[in-house]
């Protein structure tokens, strides 16, 4: 459609129908005729009894090479093609096409990409859709409590039937294209077959859901509209099935579209190419990134250099795939599969990369949006490469890129530390540096001759005048992934209660403190003395701290956990007292009594706080876990500098004055 973007499929018998919305808003639908088939061997198809409703013999390529002569087999409903289906499965006939998803076969022969404008390949802005969000709750005794949002909010109580119809009227008055809800697609496709029998339609088609899109609020939450839209444009899905699927089933979607549309017979998903080695051979070959544990402490003038997007650029630049791969190495020609794959989705990335660091305003976060899904498909494309549910997959490929990164990362270290510097952490594709006396400026020359030196793009992701690395619990070693740096008098935090949601706000803030009190310390201050003095005040601040301070919570998953946590207990408390809390919800608590035998009794959802004692001892505690690793860092027990502030060893009182 010109000025168009496809954004659902439906599939009936004997037709298929496409939604096209245009940029002005209008709503069209294109039908095809259509019948679902699979692919099967001339000898097998001859010795089963099937209903059908044509067969054409083919000659189809295989990958990597080699041809096939096989049967296609078309039916005129689904209903005849499921049970074909199962019929050949059980019987173990070897069918091609028989899971590639039917919206596939549907797009094949008409190469559109959903979710994207002709011209536009490379928007920021997300697509003009209308969105809508509601929350579906059912009571204990058995009424239903819904609340939508769109143009207004409004929430209403009752039997099935009564929510329902008022879902409908909203729907059908506002008119969405998106439709985000609590609740999961299969509960979903549930709730609107209920509603069909009663004669209300939720989509604007002839099947329950048809015509609009469909997503849980908190997918769509997570990853924007505008990774929605990436998401589907790489798996040439629509975006309500877009939306349900793993990242590594990702990459295996886009393998069997492009498969498909060239005349492949795609292969069904279980891989058995699996090369028989000795164990020694997987000792030697099968390893991941090289890592460099952290060196726990504080350091001075740091730099974190990281590779863009390392393993889909090894990927593309060494022609890594499943069929240019084997024990001896990676062939160069022909070009591989798995690299023209990805290759776009890595342009792409890097592109609204650069338009996230230029830019400001929505245009910032939209981009990030982009980049960020782009990524979580790119990071797969390494993972996924060598899972045996690859249709293609082959571990030898898997192997290989880790062997080309592990290489890249000692070439790295090796130049880095004869320049002079000091490598106090390394995580598969970046490095932590530390030179005396070294800028940003001389970070950023160290970066651009890497990228020359190894032929990979290699930037400075960031310059810290301070950076703590913390131990572990054993304190033994370093904690990956888990740091806080002072850079331009800004700090950035990774991995700890600073920036992690849930954590009570004066806990955040001790722990800030803490390293500012630190870093900031003058010459010829005394730095134990200085934090006992820190602590101190700390500690006098958390057993006058108002209630809010103390507030801690976190996102609802779920509805069921294996134990009764304490953000299941809040909403459930929520709900008795007449809230209407949904999965994606957050959720408020404070601690009552954190070892009541009772778990219902240990927190309380901040929304009915009424006043009650809180539970100084566990704050004390979430409090002590916070500060510890940067006393430790800095060279100090954290057991006796608190011990100073309680000498009667009572952690349940404010410390003395």
């Amino acid at each position: 459609m010109k000025n168009g973007f496809l954004y659902d499929i439906a599939v009936a018998d004997a037709e298929a129908r496409l939604w096209f919305k245009s940029t002005s808003g209008a709503i069209s639908v294109e039908k095809h005729p259509f019948q679902n088939y699979f692919y099967v061997d001339v000898e097998a198809f001859s010795g089963l009894d099937v209903f059908y409703s044509e067969v054409e013999e083919v000659k189809l390529r295989l990958f990597p090479r080699g041809f096939k002569q096989l049967v296609k087999v078309s039916f005129e409903t689904q209903a005849e093609y499921r049970s074909a289906k199962r019929l050949f499965e059980r019987k173990n006939v070897e069918t091609y096409a028989s899971d590639v998803p039917v919206y596939h076969k549907v797009l094949a022969p008409h190469g559109y990409v959903p979710m994207t404008l002709r011209g536009e390949e490379y928007r920021i802005e997300p697509l003009p859709m209308k969105t809508a969000r509601f929350s579906l709750i059912k009571g204990p005794a058995g009424e239903y409590a819904l609340h939508f949002h769109a143009g207004e909010e409004f929430s209403v109580r009752g039997p099935l039937d009564t929510v329902l119809l008022e879902l409908s009227r909203a729907i059908q008055k506002y008119d969405p294209d998106i439709v985000s809800s609590n609740l999961s697609y299969e509960e979903l496709r549930g709730l609107a077959r209920e509603a069909r029998r009663r004669g209300i339609r939720l989509g604007r088609g002839e099947q329950p859901l048809e015509g609009r899109i469909f997503i849980e609020h908190s997918l769509l939450e997570r990853i924007g509209l505008t990774g929605l839209e990436e998401r589907s444009g790489f798996t040439f899905l629509p975006p309500t099935h877009a939306a349900r699927v793993s990242y590594g089933r990702m990459i295996d979607l886009r393998q069997s579209y492009v498969l498909l549309s060239r005349g492949y017979a795609v292969p069904r998903r279980m891989n058995l190419n699996i090369p028989v080695r000795t164990a020694w051979e997987i000792h030697l070959y099968d390893k991941g990134g090289l890592i460099i544990r952290p060196r726990p402490g504080l350091y001075r003038n740091v730099a974190v250099l990281d590779f863009e997007s390392m393993f889909p650029n090894l990927i593309v630049k060494r022609n890594i795939s499943y069929e240019t791969v084997n024990r001896r190495g990676v062939r160069r020609r022909p070009r591989g599969l798995l690299p023209e794959l990805i290759e776009d989705a890595l342009r792409r990335r890097l592109y609204y990369k650069g338009v996230m660091r230029s830019s400001s305003g929505p245009d910032t976060r939209w981009a990030d949006e982009r980049q960020s899904e782009l990524k979580m498909i790119l990071v797969s494309s390494y993972g996924y490469s060598g899972n045996n549910y690859n249709r293609l997959g082959n571990p030898l490929t898997f192997e290989w890129i880790n062997r080309y990164s592990r290489r890249v990362m000692l070439e790295v270290l090796g130049y880095v530390e004869r320049q002079g510097f000091k490598v106090i952490y390394g995580d598969t594709d970046s490095v932590f540096l530390q030179g005396d006396r070294a800028s940003a400026e001389d970070y950023e020359r160290l970066a651009l001759r890497l990228s020359e030196r190894v032929g990979l793009p290699m930037r400075l992701d960031n310059f810290y005048e301070w950076l703590f690395l913390f131990p572990d619990r054993d304190e033994k070693a370093g904690v990956a992934k888990r740091y806080i740096g002072v850079s331009n008098g800004k700090i950035n935090a990774k991995g700890v209660e600073a920036v992690r949601s849930g954590v009570p706000r004066i806990v955040k803030k001790a722990q800030l403190r803490i390293v500012e009190r630190a870093v900031r310390a003058k010459p010829g201050e005394e730095l134990k003395e200085v934090l006992l003095r820190e602590l101190e005040a700390i500690y006098e601040e958390l057993y006058s701290a108002r209630p809010e301070d103390l507030v801690a919570g976190s996102t609802l998953r779920k509805e069921r956990y294996l134990s009764r946590n304490p953000v299941l207990i809040a909403a459930q408390q929520l709900r008795s007292n007449g809230y209407t809390v949904a999965v994606g919800d957050y959720v408020e608590y404070v601690w009552v009594d954190a070892l009541n035998p009772n778990p219902y009794l240990r927190v309380q959802a901040w929304k009915l706080y009424d006043g009650r004692g809180l539970d100084m001892k566990k704050y004390t505690e979430i409090l002590d876990r916070a500060l510890s690793p940067i006393l430790l860092a800095l060279g100090f027990r954290p057991e006796v500098m608190l011990g100073h502030l309680y000498p009667t060893g009572n952690r349940s009182l404010p410390p003395p004055a």
